[in-house]
């Protein structure tokens, strides 16, 4: 098991983390801004170049959590905490949802459908899923065969297949029944979702790439973000409103892409040979991203209800950096004071003794 740190984890996920909070903004009126005027076109390119963000996220449990001897009960608790966290983010959003939109029924009923309703925090669940998939992953990963064989899968039945139906769509709407008919009677289920993600981070922390290998990965990741970004604006010219149908996590452009930048990250942008100072600092603000991941919205939207700022206030171009600034530093600041009272409460709850050593 390898015990050392790996500045390029930590940078990842300060990175990552301000990639979906400058997602999370461009994507705010994205759908309600005229096709193709400057601001759409603003507002496109941003969201289309940080779609990254959850695979990378993904890939990075992978490569930490495989390679690691891990017991059932070790992973049960993990497990069991991200659950703990999503529903305890879940009813704060959903009570900020309920008090803010002041809905004129306010039942239980109504606070669960903003509880479901809450879109970011899907991805605790989600990760909670796939940390129980890890003693299966892990035999699997013990064979480069299987490996290949499973990630080959995953690329066809997880990635490539869904969108198929949503492309016919767009050229031959009437047998779109009959292609979700067939594909739903394949049953293949095990290598959908992001567990393909999670063995993509293993092998990517793990292999020697040669020079050529990396530059196709890099090429690779290039040619998928503009052909996200160019089908996004031929499909939503073609229907006449912003269509979201490139934009899906699960499909092989944002694999390539989230692939490429984990590479770039790992070979090219790696802090390993930086101060410690610089480092630590990194490792600081790395274990605060994924409170800074819970928080975000809250804060975007509190600068939305309570101030009238929003995306829209001005030209994307001027309003979203300002924005981004502004709630990237207060979801630090609050991710910050959060770790430390957490810190002291565990102090409390746990003192150690000063007579420890004697």
């Amino acid at each position: 098991m390898q015990t050392k740190r790996k500045s390029y984890f930590d940078l990842l996920r300060v990175v990552g983390s301000l990639a979906v909070i400058a997602l999370h903004i461009s994507n705010q009126y994205f759908a309600q801004t005229e096709v193709l005027s400057s601001a759409w076109l603003t507002q496109g390119v941003i969201v289309t170049f940080n779609r990254w963000g959850v695979a990378v996220f993904t890939m990075l449990s992978g490569a930490l959590l495989l390679p690691r001897t891990l017991s059932p009960k070790d992973l049960l608790r993990r497990a069991g905490r991200l659950m703990g966290t999503w529903i305890l983010w879940a009813c704060i959003f959903a009570g900020f949802f309920c008090i803010n939109q002041r809905p004129k029924d306010r039942t239980w009923e109504t606070f669960f459908s903003f509880l479901l309703l809450e879109n970011h925090l899907w991805y605790l669940p989600m990760l909670a899923g796939v940390y129980l998939m890890i003693p299966l992953l892990q035999k699997l990963t013990e064979s480069k065969r299987l490996t290949s064989y499973f990630l080959l899968l995953w690329v066809v039945f997880g990635l490539a297949l869904p969108r198929c139906g949503g492309f016919l769509s767009l050229v031959f709407p009437k047998a779109v029944p009959y292609w979700n008919f067939l594909y739903s009677s394949l049953l293949i289920r095990m290598p959908l979702g992001y567990t393909g993600y999670f063995i993509l981070g293993a092998i990517f922390a793990q292999t020697s790439f040669t020079r050529r290998a990396e530059r196709i990965i890099y090429l690779a990741g290039i040619l998928s973000t503009l052909y996200l970004l160019g089908g996004t604006i031929l499909i939503s010219l073609r229907q006449g409103s912003t269509s979201s149908m490139m934009y899906s996590d699960l499909s092989i452009p944002c694999a390539l892409q989230g692939a490429a930048i984990f590479l770039l990250f790992r070979k090219r942008l790696n802090p390993r040979k930086r101060s410690q100072a610089f480092r630590g600092l990194l490792a600081r603000l790395s274990r605060w991203s994924l409170c800074v991941y819970l928080v975000h919205p809250l804060v975007l939207e509190s600068l939305r209800l309570y101030t009238g700022i929003s995306a829209k206030l001005f030209h994307p171009l001027l309003s979203i950096p300002l924005i981004f600034i502004t709630v990237s530093a207060v979801s630090y600041l609050f991710s910050a004071a959060m770790d430390k009272l957490l810190s002291r409460v565990s102090n409390y709850l746990s003192p150690r003794s000063k007579n420890a050593s004697a």
